[in-house]
């Protein structure tokens, strides 16, 4: 009991005492997950000021990366969510490539998509708002987030929807009586039962708990006739409420349809002919200098004169500043507007040639993504953007393994 009333005192104090929690938790996934799960890119949201019962829409682009961790679950079964603290907001609409995203699909590795998602907003506050995608055995993998403020009163909201039976309903009040009763009526069974060990059988809940512990196999010899009674009853008592709300919903909903659970199947955008090809050579990532140098060989095939404009990796976006004029939209907006330096010339249509990247910013450290040179497998991931001429945008994956280096370099 001193122990018990010692906890109880540090959670009421932790809770007292704690201030505003404003992290997002896209930190605490590993490093190597989010640079070789799935990439990003193209995101947008908005808008981001709405009021109560407003729409917002999420789109974008996103590709699984083909550098995916073997020992991960690939995105066989996924599903595309959207990532916000508590029911704040509706989804009316989501699809990928066009695809109603009722279901859950299957992603190909490389492949890149487009999605697009309609929320309502239900609750007023600030929310940062993800798309992410739940992988079946792995977990969700978040995208980069923007904030979203909801003005109004949550006493406005209303979501009314027609029926395949043609009748109106308010989803938010529908039923609610209905629900609470059994809960309710669960809640106090539970209750009764607790109340019968604790006050019934001579308190003897916790004394019981402790002899079944000891005597193993031969507990059952506990049980008294008036228990096994007590407990056939409480099992043909609960079959019989069971039923009844079985059928009394039957009788009252007659045409319904069950959950779904199959699958969809959904083709990745085509590749188109004419694209950029980038072979790795080396990478290596300098600590003391928060570098992240990638030699490449760039084979252009798109007909025009490309320069590399940015380099996306685990929801981060280094841009080179002589070609894209990119600045972030909030203080938690993942761009670093400088952060990619190009040593090398533009690719020339039809040619070949060498170049070397610089992702360098404090990001790799706040972001802990540095932590990736601690892993039994050091690899990266991203994607780089060329742009042409025309301003066109050309993207290409780049994955291998990268090599630490302890010392900066001169």
């Amino acid at each position: 009991m001193r122990n018990l009333a010692a906890a109880g005192l540090i959670a009421t104090l932790a809770t007292l005492t704690a201030g505003e929690a404003l992290a997002h938790g896209e930190k605490a996934q590993e490093a190597f997950l989010r640079m070789r799960g799935v990439h990003w890119f193209d995101t947008q949201i908005g808008p981001i000021t709405v009021s109560v019962n407003d729409e917002i829409t999420v789109t974008g682009k996103f590709m699984p990366s083909q550098a995916w961790p073997e020992h991960i679950p690939k995105p066989d079964v996924a599903f595309l969510n959207i990532g916000v603290p508590g029911p704040s907001f509706v989804r009316l609409k989501s699809e990928v490539n066009g695809v109603n995203m009722v279901n859950s699909t299957s992603f190909a590795l490389g492949g890149v998509y487009e999605y697009k998602v309609v929320l309502k907003a239900r609750r007023p506050d600030r929310y940062h708002v993800h798309p992410l995608i739940n992988v079946y055995n792995a977990g969700p993998l978040v995208g980069p987030g923007i904030w979203v403020d909801v003005e109004g009163r949550f006493q406005d909201y209303s979501h009314t929807v027609t029926t395949i039976a043609g009748d109106e309903v308010e989803l938010e009040t529908y039923n609610l009586g209905t629900i609470y009763s059994w809960h309710m009526f669960w809640m106090a069974a539970g209750v009764a039962w607790l109340v019968y060990w604790i006050f019934f059988r001579g308190r003897q809940l916790m004394p019981r708990y402790r002899q079944v512990r000891k005597l193993g196999d031969d507990a059952d010899d506990m049980i008294t006739p008036r228990d096994r009674k007590l407990a056939v009853g409480v099992y043909v008592a609960t079959l019989l409420v069971v039923a009844y709300g079985f059928f009394s919903t039957e009788a009252k909903h007659p045409n319904t349809i069950p959950l779904q659970t199959g699958r969809v199947k959904v083709e990745p955008l085509p590749v188109p002919d004419q694209s950029v090809e980038v072979r790795v050579e080396r990478a290596s990532y300098e600590i003391p200098g928060r570098d992240l140098t990638i030699n490449v060989e760039v084979t252009n095939n798109t007909g025009s004169t490309v320069q590399v404009g940015e380099f996306a990796t685990a929801n981060v976006r280094f841009i080179n500043n002589e070609v894209l004029d990119l600045k972030p939209v909030d203080s938690h907006d993942l761009i670093a507007p400088s952060g990619l330096r190009i040593t090398g010339d533009a690719i020339p249509a039809g040619e070949s040639r060498s170049i070397t990247l610089h992702a360098s910013d404090a990001m790799w450290e706040t972001q802990r993504l540095s932590r990736l040179i601690y892993d039994p497998d050091s690899r990266f991931a991203g994607v780089l953007f060329f742009f042409d001429e025309d301003g066109n945008k050309h993207a290409a994956e780049i994955y291998g393994p990268m090599l630490p280096t302890f010392e900066a370099s001169s």
